[in-house]
C-alpha cells in the first residue's frame, strides 16, 4: 500500500468531489493520505477533510506566495489556534518555505524575499514548539531555505524534522538537507522525460529517507501530463520509481509506507 504524503483534496477541482477521488485512490493502492493546507481557507478544509476518515491526516501552513504581503501576525496566530484545537488529525506544519520563481524582478524583490523568510521562520518556530515536522516548499531558493532553517535553529541548536516536498535542486542541496536529517519526497514530475536531474536526486536519496506524493491536483505523471492530477495517479509514480531504483514494486511500496509512517508518526488503523 502507498501513503500519499502531500495532496490537496482541499483545493479545487478536487475539493468539490473529494470523497470520490479518495475512494479511487484507495482502489489504486493508497492506504493513507496527508491533506496539505496553503492558506486560511485550505487549512480549514484540510482539517474538515481529515476529520472524516481515520486514514486521512492534515498539515496546516501558509505557502510563501499564498499569504497577504501586508502582515504575517494574523496568519501565525491562526495557525497556533488550529494546532491547539486539532492535534488529533494534524501531523505536520506546512506547506511553507520559499518561492522565488514568482518574485517580481523589480525594486520590490528583496522586500518580498525578506517577507517570505520571516514567514518561513515563524513556521520553523511553530514546528519546534509543537514538535511537529515541517513540509517545505522550495523553488529557486535552495541556499536561502537552508540559511533560514539554520538561522531560526541557532537559539537552541535544534533543527526541526522536515521533508523537502516535490524535490528539486542540486545534489549539493540534497546532501546538505540529508546532513540535517531531512526526508525527501518525489512527485509525478520525477516521471517526466526531461527530469533527469530530479531522477538523479532520487537515486542519491537513502532509501530510508524516501517519500512519494501526488501534489494533486498538480504535477500529473508523464502519461497524464497536461491533465488534472488525480490522486489515483500516484500508482504510476510509485511504479516508475520502483523500476528506476531496481526494486520490486511491493518491496518499494512497503519501504515508502514505513518511511511515511515513521516520519509523520502515523498510527495504524
Amino acid at each position: 500500500m502507498i501513503i500519499d504524503t502531500h495532496i490537496h483534496y482541499n483545493l479545487d477541482p478536487l475539493y468539490a468531489d473529494w470523497k470520490r477521488y479518495w475512494k479511487e485512490a484507495q482502489a489504486a493502492g493508497v492506504s493513507k493520505s496527508i491533506v496539505i493546507g496553503t492558506d486560511a481557507q485550505s487549512n480549514a478544509r484540510a482539517i474538515e477533510v481529515a476529520h472524516q476518515d481515520p486514514n486521512l491526516f492534515c498539515a496546516v501552513g501558509y505557502h510563501p506566495t499564498d499569504t497577504p504581503a501586508s502582515s504575517t501576525h494574523t496568519e501565525i496566530q491562526q495557525l497556533r489556534a488550529l494546532i491547539e484545537h486539532h492535534k488529533d488529525s494534524l501531523v505536520a506544519i506546512g506547506e511553507c518555505g520559499l518561492d522565488y520563481f514568482h518574485v517580481p524582478k523589480d525594486q520590490n524583490a528583496e522586500q518580498e524575499k525578506h517577507r517570505q523568510k520571516l514567514l518561513f521562520g515563524e513556521h520553523i518556530t511553530l514546528a519546534k514548539t509543537y514538535d511537529l515536522p515541517l513540509i517545505i516548499h522550495c523553488r529557486d531558493a535552495y541556499d536561502d531555505v537552508l540559511d533560514v532553517l539554520n538561522h531560526f535553529s541557532k537559539s537552541d541548536g535544534k533543527t526541526p524534522r522536515a521533508v523537502l516536498h516535490c524535490m528539486s535542486g542540486s545534489i549539493e542541496y540534497l546532501n546538505k538537507a540529508l546532513e540535517l536529517g531531512f526526508s525527501i519526497s518525489f512527485a509525478g514530475n520525477v516521471t517526466y522525460k526531461n527530469a533527469d536531474g530530479i531522477r538523479e536526486l532520487a537515486r542519491h536519496t537513502p532509501h530510508d529517507r524516501l517519500l512519494i506524493e501526488t501534489d494533486a491536483p498538480f504535477l500529473a505523471p508523464q502519461s497524464k501530463r497536461g491533465n488534472i492530477n488525480e490522486p489515483a495517479y500516484i500508482a504510476e509514480t510509485s511504479a516508475f520509481l520502483a523500476d528506476f531504483l531496481s526494486m520490486e514494486k511491493d518491496i518499494f511500496e512497503k519501504m515508502i509506507s514505513e518511511n511515511s509512517m515513521r516520519f509523520f508518526n502515523l498510527q495504524t488503523t
